[in-house]
């Protein structure tokens, strides 16, 4: 398993909006174990996937990327919409649920003041 968790993120400029995606690597730095992509607008980040290879679930990897996403966006309010059984990790991490509309639900979080 891995000693240290690495993020690294990468930046397109897509239209009106920014797409940073969040990447870790496996030990060998070959394989992405973890990913995620937002959607950064000018108030407002959309966190599009957080996803971790199954074999390196629950090592404390998707965790480490949402946590860099909380940091490089602290200013903004970041919004996500995910599945019931993801709404008490995202809770965990600071956010709130706005809404639920069949399975998917809707969560938020607030800038930092």
């Amino acid at each position: 398993m891995l000693n240290t968790i690495r993020v690294i993120r990468e930046e397109k400029k897509i239209d009106d909006c920014v797409k940073r995606e969040y990447k870790v690597y496996d030990e060998y730095e070959i394989s992405i174990i973890g990913y995620a992509a937002v959607l950064v607008e000018e108030n407002i980040v959309h966190i599009g996937v957080i996803n971790v290879n199954r074999d390196y679930r629950g090592h404390g990897i998707g965790t480490a990327i949402l946590l860099s996403i909380l940091e490089d966006f602290s200013d903004k309010k970041i919004e996500v919409e995910t599945f019931s059984y993801l709404v008490p990790w995202y809770e965990k991490h600071g956010f709130k649920l706005l809404s639920e509309s069949g399975n998917i639900f809707h969560l938020v979080h607030l800038p930092s003041l």
